[in-house]
């Protein structure tokens, strides 16, 4: 799938480690203590998808364990999923529905601890 528009620092198709687990294939978006915006990442789903699966947590290397980040779907300039995890949660997996999507944003913010490292994990489109 083609990046449309990334942000700086962000790292794909690698193999990160979230709660103990490892994760490959995944999306890593590094924020440094600098970090005060959300970075985006914007994917070209030309309608051809009908859902999105993946999960989403702070990387086992963050500086920290009080970290906090907002995880946002946003789907043709709409947010279709919102998720707040902290470091080391319990890692959930997520369906979204992504039926009729043009553009598919995936958008991460650090709210607390601003030095971590966000985790887009295993993502996959279905058609």
């Amino acid at each position: 799938m083609k990046v449309l528009q990334d942000a700086l620092d962000v790292y794909y198709n690698k193999t990160y480690e979230v709660s103990g687990q490892p994760y490959v294939h995944s999306i890593l978006a590094d924020c440094d203590s600098n970090c005060t915006t959300q970075k985006k990442i914007s994917y070209n789903l030309g309608k051809k998808y009908r859902k999105l699966t993946f999960g989403v947590g702070i990387e086992d290397n963050s500086a920290t364990r009080e970290q906090v980040a907002v995880f946002t779907l946003i789907a043709d300039g709409k947010p279709i999923f919102e998720k707040t995890t902290q470091k080391n949660e319990p890692v959930t997996s997520q369906e979204v529905d992504v039926t009729d999507v043009l553009t598919l944003e995936l958008a991460v913010t650090a709210t607390k601890n601003k030095n971590s490292q966000l985790v887009w994990m295993t993502p996959q489109l279905h058609s």
